[in-house]
This record gives structure tokens, C-alpha cells and sequence, in this order.
């Protein structure tokens, strides 16, 4: 092993991307996404790094194959389908002769379908032939439609042979034998969006037949507001009529406003004048405000030229005549940035006579970068009335942000004094380091003493840690060691390590080896192994050169050869490449020890972009 790794090594270190699919920098990547699940979520994350889940989380594929756990033998496969363009065709014809044997229609077909790419052009034909006949067989509707989604993939591109014209008529025939009506309406736009032109327009034709066929209003409004995004321009007015058919206004509604878009301009005021007619007839005063909020951005179309003044007067009134307070002005928010300037008041009114303080706040938020500076000023005095004090805070924080020039200053002070005085802790250091982008040089260091102080009188050590986490986002990094102190004193290793590990880069090179040093000992002093090789795999991109040997020490000492391995596969990217040779040796000898055979799968997946290539 040693000796067949001496080749693959210098070529690996001169040519860093030429591992392909699971390179170095989707190791990486797929290793930071693990790592950020959370503590609970990363142990079962380790087990799978760099198999399925991760894998089809970094290049998305629709390429779930089944609900059930895969099993042992049907995992060695899968691993076997990532490194497909590793294989010669001798490799690829036998792996294709085992999937053939899985019992499970969708895991065996969506393997092959996926090998597909890697087969000479003149004999893929052939395997997608394989696969319809194959599918004809399939009695499980959704089983069908979701076979023929990955399928779709695959004939994108082709030309309009007659070869090609007849076989994607074949694909289309499958569809439309689909039993259930979603299922087989949904793989049919699916299957659009791939096919050249002229069938395309045909078979879109074809859906919005059935479409006008259904008596289900829903279906209706979902199969076309898929649609709307790929639709031809041939299809458009037929797309129209059909929204317009729906009988439930909301689904009417939402119909019309998904097609919006992809009107052409003549279209778009009738679109307009049907939506808002149809929004308007809701009888649900949620759901014609959320058919509001969703059409509010077609508005723009009406005031680039000023030429529909009655759709936005129209607007306004369906959002005034909203009876519930809180949704109203919702909605007047989001209709806000879309009226004339004459028309906002209405919006800020509503916003202000909410008896709710935080909701005032937020929309108050959403609304402020719309506000005339009248308006911004008036909304300065009902903010200082508002008693909830983080509600206040929050407002004033936005306001001091769209304030105009004779009211900023005073208001980034009042901004800054009220947050300082928030009595809960972990909200004060928030809200401060909210507002401190925008305060002068004096008052962004008042802000940052009070924040820091205030981080050391927060009790519970989670909340300090997401307090500390909140400041290394923001201090000016000669600010940052006052806070690895509070940061070395806690006594929970965990919050002690991710505490460390968030401000370490951003620390003097002079005190971060320091740092990574107290990084290993937390390791340490984990409680459970899967911890310790979780933390250290997260920590490992971080070491310097001379702490490496230490980190390789900590793993040689655990137990479990897939951590063992999987820490190995990582540190030795970290490695000069001798080093690394050793290291990935060291590796491989554990994957025979890995009793699951799902692990080894795992294990096998995350090393073989490393390995020479005959042994991949």
C-alpha cells in the first residue's frame, strides 16, 4: 500500500482538482456541512459523510432512491455508482450486472439511470430502451413518475431525429399511462422542460387539455403555477384561459399570479385586473391577504409609466377593508414599496395602530426603507413611545438606519441607550452589535465595552457561548483577545472548543498557536469518542504543521476504526506528501476492521478519491 501510494501522491499534490467528482474541495465542503448540524445531528452525519446523504446534498440529483435504509450489499453498490468515472467499461459492465439483480424497482433503475452518462453514446439507446420496458411493468404510480423524473435528465439535449423523436415519444406515452392525475401531470411538465421545442409546445398543449378537463381547482392552480416557469410562448394565452376558468378565487388568484412573469407586456393588465378581481372575492380575509402579498411585486409593472393608477387604488382599498389589524398592515407593507409616494401613509398608519409593540417593530422595519423622511421622523416619535423596550430598541435600531441627516445623530444616540439598558443579557450584547456598523468611531467603542462586559455577567455558559460567537463576528480583531479569556473560562469543553475555534483565525498569528493548542485539549476532554473525532476533524483545517503529529496521536488512541479512518482520510490532506502517504496507509488497513457494512461503504467513499487509481 505504501509503496502504491508514492505515485499518487505527488500527482495528487500538483494537481489538486484532478480527483474529480469527490475531490478535495467537496471533501471539504461536505465535511463543513456535517459539521454544522448541530451537535445532535453530527454523529449519524459522520457515519454517512461523503456517501449518499452528503453527496446528493452537494450536487443535487433528485437522486434519492428509496425511503428504506439501503441495504449492505445495495450501499456498496451506490458508493460504487460515485466513482463511476473512475471505472473502465470491463469495471462498469459488471457493476451494472450487480444492480440488475436489486430487487427494488426504484434503487436498481435510478442506479442505472445515473450510470447511463458513463456508457459510450451508441449503446445508452440501448439502456434507456431497457429502462421503458422495464417501466412498463411498474404497477406503483409514484414509483413510475419518480423513475421518469430522472429520466428526463438524461434526454435533455437531444435533437429531433426520428430515433430521438420516437423514443421520447415512448418516455411520454409512460407518463401519460401514469393512473394517478398529479403524478402523471407533474412528470409531464417535468418532462417538457427537457424535450426539444416542438414536442415541448405539444405536450404542454396536452397538460393544459387535461387541465381544462379537471374540476379540481387546486390541482389547476399547482400544475400551473409549475408550469408558468417553462411554459412557450405558444402556451401562454391558452395558460391564461385556464387560470381564469378556476372557480376558487384564492386558486384563481394564485394561479394568475404565477403566470405573471411570463406574460408578454400587452398581456399583463388584463393579468392584472383578473388577479386583483379574483383577490378581492376571497372570503378568507388570510388567505386574500397572503393573494395579496404575493401579487404586491406585480405592481411594478404599473408604475414604471404611471399608466395604471386604478389597479393600485384598487389594491389599496382590497388591503384597507382587511378587518384584522395585524394582517392588514401586513399587507399594506408589502404593498408599500410597490405605490405611488403619495400612498405609503397608508401603510405606516396601519402599522401604528397596531396595540402589538413587536410586530409594530417588525413591520415598522420592513416598511421604514419606503418611508418618506416626513413620515421617518413621525415614526421616531411613536418608536420612543413604544414600552416594550427591545421592541423599541429594534425600532429605533432600523430608524436610526433611513433617519434623515438632522435626525441621525440624535438618533443613533437614543438607539445606543436604549439597548444598552435591555435587561436581558444575551439580547443587550444582540441589539448593540446590531447597531454598531452604523455609530461613530467613540460610540462603536462604548457599544463594544458595554457588549463585552455584558457577555461576562451572562450566566448560563450556552448563552455566553452564542454571545461570544455574536462578538467575534464583529470586533475589530485587536479586540478579540478580551474575549478569548471569557471564552478559556468555561468549564463545558465543548463550548469551550467551538467558542475558540469561531475567533481563532481572526486572532495575531502570535496568539493563535496558542489557541490551537488549547483546541486539541478540548478534544481531550470530551466526553465521548464520537465527539472527539467530530471536533477534531472540524478543527484539523485550522492546526498548524507542528500540532498535526499531536492531532494524529489523539486518533491513533481511539477505538472505532471508521473515526480512526475518516480522521486519517482528512489530517492527510494536511500532510506534506510523504507524510500523507503514510497516513492514507494507515487509513486503508482500517476499512477491513469496520464491521458495518454501511460504514464501509462510507469509508471506502471517503478515501478513494486519495487513492492511486488502480486502487480506486
Amino acid at each position: 500500500m505504501t509503496d502504491s501510494l508514492q505515485s499518487h501522491t505527488q500527482t495528487q499534490t500538483e494537481q489538486p482538482q484532478a480527483t474529480g467528482q469527490l475531490g478535495r474541495g467537496r471533501l471539504e465542503q461536505a465535511l463543513n456541512r456535517a459539521l454544522e448540524a448541530g451537535p445532535e445531528a453530527i454523529a449519524q452525519q459522520l457515519r454517512y459523510i461523503l456517501a449518499i446523504s452528503q453527496m446528493t446534498a452537494l450536487q443535487p440529483k433528485q437522486q434519492t432512491y428509496t425511503t428504506e435504509p439501503l441495504s449492505i450489499g445495495e450501499a456498496r453498490l451506490q458508493a460504487l455508482v460515485e466513482f463511476a468515472q473512475a471505472l473502465n467499461q470491463t469495471q462498469l459492465k459488471s457493476l451494472i450486472r450487480e444492480i440488475q439483480q436489486i430487487d427494488d424497482d426504484y434503487t436498481r433503475l435510478g442506479l442505472i439511470i445515473d450510470l447511463i452518462p458513463y456508457i459510450p453514446p451508441e449503446r445508452q439507446l440501448g439502456f434507456i430502451k431497457n429502462i421503458w420496458q422495464q417501466l412498463m411493468k411498474i404497477t406503483n404510480a409514484a414509483t413510475r413518475a419518480q423513475i421518469l423524473l430522472k429520466l428526463a435528465l438524461l434526454i435533455e439535449g437531444l435533437d429531433e431525429t426520428p430515433v430521438a423523436s420516437s423514443s421520447l415519444m415512448q418516455i411520454i406515452k409512460l407518463a401519460q399511462d401514469i393512473g394517478d392525475q398529479e403524478a402523471r401531470l407533474r412528470s409531464l411538465i417535468a418532462l417538457a422542460t427537457h424535450l426539444p421545442p416542438t414536442i415541448a409546445v405539444k405536450l404542454q398543449h396536452r397538460i393544459l387539455d387535461e387541465l381544462d378537463e379537471s374540476g379540481n381547482d387546486r390541482l389547476r392552480c399547482n400544475m400551473l403555477s409549475a408550469l408558468s416557469k417553462h411554459i412557450a410562448k405558444e402556451g401562454l394565452i391558452r395558460a391564461l384561459q385556464c387560470a381564469e376558468g378556476i372557480d376558487n378565487a384564492a386558486e384563481r388568484a394564485r394561479a394568475l399570479t404565477a403566470l405573471a412573469h411570463n406574460l408578454p407586456e400587452a398581456l399583463r393588465p388584463r393579468l392584472r385586473l383578473e388577479a386583483l378581481k379574483a383577490i378581492e372575492t376571497i372570503q378568507s380575509e388570510d388567505e386574500r391577504a397572503e393573494a395579496l402579498i404575493a401579487f404586491a411585486p406585480h405592481l411594478e409593472y404599473a408604475t414604471e409609466n404611471q399608466q395604471f393608477p386604478e389597479i393600485l387604488e384598487q389594491a389599496l382599498t382590497i388591503a384597507i377593508e382587511i378587518n384584522r389589524r395585524p394582517l392588514r398592515a401586513r399587507v399594506l407593507v408589502a404593498l408599500a414599496p410597490h405605490l405611488t409616494s403619495a400612498l405609503p401613509g397608508e401603510a405606516l398608519a396601519a402599522v401604528h395602530a397596531l396595540d402589538n409593540e413587536h410586530d409594530r417593530a417588525m413591520l415598522l422595519a420592513e416598511l421604514a426603507p419606503t418611508l418618506p423622511a416626513n413620515m421617518l421622523v413621525a415614526s421616531l416619535a411613536v418608536a420612543h413611545t413604544m414600552r416594550e423596550q427591545d421592541a423599541r430598541v429594534h425600532a429605533l435600531t432600523v430608524l436610526a438606519r433611513y433617519a434623515p441627516k438632522l435626525a441621525q445623530e440624535q438618533t443613533r444616540l437614543d438607539a445606543l441607550a436604549a439597548a444598552s439598558n435591555l435587561p436581558h443579557y444575551f439580547e443587550r450584547v444582540t441589539a448593540l452589535m446590531n447597531l454598531v456598523d452604523i455609530l461613530p468611531e467613540p460610540l462603536q467603542e462604548q457599544a463594544y465595552n458595554n457588549a463585552i462586559e455584558t457577555t461576562k455577567q451572562i450566566e448560563n455558559e450556552n448563552a455566553r457561548a452564542r454571545a461570544i460567537s455574536i462578538l467575534g463576528n464583529h470586533l475589530p480583531a485587536q479586540r478579540l483577545p478580551q474575549i478569548v479569556e471569557i471564552a478559556q473560562a468555561f468549564e463545558d469543553p465543548q463550548l469551550r472548543l467551538n467558542a475558540l475555534s469561531n475567533i481563532a483565525t481572526r486572532l495575531p498569528p502570535e496568539q493563535q498557536n496558542g489557541i490551537y493548542r488549547d483546541l486539541l485539549k478540548c478534544v481531550k476532554a470530551l466526553p465521548y469518542a464520537y465527539k472527539q473525532a467530530r471536533s477534531l476533524i472540524n478543527i484539523l483545517p485550522l492546526l498548524p504543521a507542528d500540532l498535526l503529529e499531536e492531532a494524529q496521536y489523539i486518533a491513533d488512541n481511539m477505538r472505532d476504526p471508521l473515526d480512526r479512518a475518516t480522521i486519517y482520510t482528512t489530517l492527510s490532506q494536511n500532510l506534506a506528501p510523504e507524510a500523507r502517504k503514510k497516513v492514507l496507509a494507515k487509513a486503508w488497513q482500517l476499512i477491513p476492521l469496520i464491521d458495518e457494512g454501511y460504514d464501509r461503504a462510507t469509508a471506502l467513499a471517503a478515501i478513494a478519491p486519495f487513492l492511486p487509481k488502480a486502487l480506486r
